[in-house]
């Protein structure tokens, strides 16, 4: 005789989350689409597990037939959940069998193989068969506990092997709970066989996976009624190249000075009402909300997106009525197609958000089209970020130097450090590359005080004053200057290898000293620790002599388009420039010196020293020891 008291429960529980969870919006995606076949499973095998253990109980008064009809769907549906367990797992760890058709079919060989047994079940009797007395085991019940410990064996498998993919702590710890309370599930199924213990069990694993993965709000934003941006990467990477959506983004003009302008409660409740009819109006489409007052629609690739533009641009010309106020907003519009793209949900992401951003500060109703060259470029950009953070992290960044030539000895008195990196095939990636990449992911710290470390290493061991080297002229960043304990660093790494600090100097950027005053505040500082300054980059900016003479530097750098507009259009402003700056107590140097004849022109002008190709591109440490020891 078998005990349902325990099922009752479990059958009610269940159902009334089904309810609840079926209520509320879900991201078609492949995790909630098997979540939702395992709840359905499981109720179904629940409440058939109920109706044939009933009718077991009191099988004189049933018909053969109906025996074998519903403990046969029980045993069907006992395998499919079994089943469906894996199917979670594999679909959270972003393992796609799929692609690899006879792993596909070895998964599901045991499920094909149970559901098969059942069906030749009454001829059979391997699982079960009813004589005179009712319901009995059959002689190969071992079949159903098989099929359920091989689920529950590759499941925990593939756990083990693709856990990392999970990144938080909590989601590992909730599948691999699911996984052991399946388990125990099963061994009190063996250890207690007429108690319906195991669909607790089952419970208990159900709702971990929806503690974990499955709350509808974590992917909900706008009081539901749009999805938000975790959920829109959810969504792209799953789908991947298989991806075939037109994408239409709407972004508040000026979002930020629109919250300042109507007040955060204003404009939470007016974006509430924005999503709410975009939800409405293109019901067709898939509506996420990206923080900041961006929205992405994305629809079928036949969808008109030029009506749906003028739709918007017709709703956007009326006001949003709030409770205490009518909201004017104005949008800007991004379109891209999604077919069959290659780039990693990173990239499309990144580069929708940046088409978004600069559709904000314009505001205009012509769309900016995103083409797959936009898709590329920050998918290179990805690789060269990538590239970075290794040579960082594995202490990669090779340092090389270009002479600085005295323009009466033509001799090399001085040379500029640049730091260069390189990609997966073993290419050198130009600094202009990869600086502004460094500087907006916040690593130009960490690039900047390992060029000089390994500057520093290279002055102690080669020691250029005895091939008349005199200084190493180091760049600093902007970033890098806004740090209050730069000074401080930079003299521990000189004292680290005992070198005099007056050795070398760091290039300043023109446009670095705009903010006048706490520049003053870093550059005295540096100075105190010995180094000298150098201003890079001169003409390129708005300084004027006045500002530039307000700080310590020892060297005025021309920025090579100065040199290069003089060179073709000689005049008597440089030659006057020059001789100011000579006056204030500046040396010069001229920068992006090509030939004899600008090496010529910009002796004459005054300058100092000479920079460029004429005398060398960058080198490596070696080549340069090599060239001027």
């Amino acid at each position: 005789m078998w005990n349902i008291s325990f099922a009752y429960p479990t059958l009610l529980i269940l159902v009334l989350f089904m309810v609840f969870y079926m209520s509320l919006p879900r991201l078609p995606i492949r995790r909630n689409r098997v979540f939702v076949n395992l709840v359905l499973i499981e109720v179904l095998c629940i409440a058939t597990d109920i109706v044939s253990s009933w009718v077991d109980n009191h099988d004189p008064a049933t018909h053969v037939f109906l025996l074998h009809i519903v403990n046969g769907v029980y045993f069907i549906t006992f395998f499919l959940r079994s089943f469906s367990i894996y199917s979670f797992t594999e679909s959270v760890l972003m393992v796609n069998l799929r692609d690899n058709k006879l792993l596909f079919a070895l998964t599901k060989l045991p499920l094909v193989l149970g559901t098969i047994c059942v069906f030749i079940n009454p001829i059979t009797g391997w699982i079960f068969y009813i004589d005179e007395t009712g319901y009995r085991t059959g002689t190969h019940y071992g079949i159903v506990y098989i099929i359920a410990f091989f689920y529950s064996f590759i499941s925990f498998s593939t756990f083990a092997v693709f856990r990392k993919r999970l990144t938080r702590r909590r989601y590992r710890y909730c599948l691999w709970l699911c996984n052991m309370l399946i388990l125990t599930g099963l061994i009190f199924r063996i250890a207690f066989p007429t108690y319906l213990l195991m669909h607790t069990f089952c419970l208990g694993a159900i709702f971990s996976l929806s503690v974990a993965f499955e709350d509808p709000e974590t992917h909900l934003e706008l009081h539901g009624t749009m999805f938000n941006g975790r959920a829109l990467r959810d969504y792209v990477e799953e789908k991947g190249s298989r991806m075939e959506h037109m994408c239409l983004g709407v972004t508040v003009f000026k979002y930020y000075d629109m919250r300042d302008v109507y007040g955060t409660t204003q404009m939470d409740t007016c974006l509430n009402l924005v999503g709410k009819y975009m939800a409405q109006t293109f019901n067709k489409c898939l509506g996420f909300y990206y923080r900041k007052g961006r929205f992405i629609l994305l629809g079928p690739l036949d969808m008109d997106v030029e009506a749906a533009v003028k739709e918007l641009e017709r709703r956007f010309k009326s006001s949003w009525k709030t409770e205490n106020a009518d909201i004017y907003l104005n949008v800007g519009f991004v379109t891209a197609k999604l077919d069959h793209y290659k780039n990693s949900a990173d990239t499309v992401l990144s580069t929708l958000v940046r088409a978004l951003n600069e559709a904000g500060e314009k505001g205009e109703s012509t769309p900016i089209e995103v083409s797959s060259e936009e898709f590329e470029k920050t998918e290179r950009e990805t690789d060269i970020k990538r590239c970075l953070e290794n040579a960082i992290d594995g202490d990669a960044v090779e340092v090389f130097l270009q002479p600085i030539i005295d323009s009466e000895t033509g001799r090399a008195v001085g040379a500029e450090v640049l730091s260069r990196i390189r990609d997966a095939e073993g290419q050198i990636i130009p600094p202009g590359n990869f600086i502004s990449i460094a500087e907006k992911s916040g690593r130009i710290n960490e690039l900047g005080e390992q060029i000089l470390e390994k500057t520093c290493k290279f002055i102690r061991d080669w020691e250029p004053e005895k091939a008349g080297i005199k200084w190493i002229n180091v760049n600093l960043s902007p970033v890098q200057l806004m740090r209050l304990d730069l000074a401080d660093r930079f003299e521990d790494l000189i004292n680290k290898y005992e070198i005099d600090p007056d050795l070398i100097h760091l290039e300043i950027t023109e446009e670095t000293i705009i903010e006048a005053e706490f520049m003053s505040k870093q550059t005295d500082a540096l100075c105190d620790k010995g180094f000298k300054l150098v201003l890079d980059d001169y003409g390129t900016g708005y300084s004027n002599l006045a500002r530039i003479k307000s700080f310590p530097f020892i060297n005025i750098k021309l920025d090579k388009s100065l040199v290069w507009d003089y060179v073709e259009n000689p005049g008597f402003i440089i030659p006057n420039m020059i001789n100011s700056f000579k006056n204030m107590g500046f040396s010069i140097t001229a920068e992006g010196i090509e030939d004899e004849n600008m090496a010529d022109k910009m002796r004459e002008a005054g300058c100092d020293f000479l920079q460029g190709f004429l005398y060398s591109r960058p080198i490596s440490v070696d080549e340069f020891i090599e060239k001027y020891s």
